[in-house]
């Protein structure tokens, strides 16, 4: 098994900010990134799916390891889904591409 790239991530870069996907698997023993799949960062969450939880727990994960201050990152898209738009105001696609690089290293 080949080890997860953040260049495999779709990043969309705006003039205020980046956007990338996110397919969350809520209910894990610990919240985390489990690899790259079809252009989305799957990501672990250790929070069920309901009353707001896992995205809470998602955004929680976020601000921690991407270096992020709390008012970045939103949910842009998919509130009540599993795949998210998670939307990052002010940070630019190689900065996010390298923090998400990262901490997909500790996987495989």
């Amino acid at each position: 098994m080949t080890r997860p790239s953040a260049e495999e991530i779709d990043i969309r870069q705006s003039a205020d900010g980046v956007s990338l996907t996110i397919k969350v698997r809520p209910g894990a023993s610990k919240t985390g990134p489990a690899g790259v799949r079809a252009g989305a960062l799957l990501m672990d969450v250790a929070a069920a799916p309901e009353k707001g939880k896992a995205n809470a727990e998602l955004l929680r994960w976020l601000r921690r390891h991407l270096e992020t201050p709390a008012e970045k990152p939103r949910i842009r898209a998919g509130q009540l889904a599993r795949h998210k738009v998670i939307f990052l105001a002010g940070m630019k696609s190689p900065e996010l591409r390298l923090q998400l690089q990262t901490c997909l290293q500790a996987l495989a």
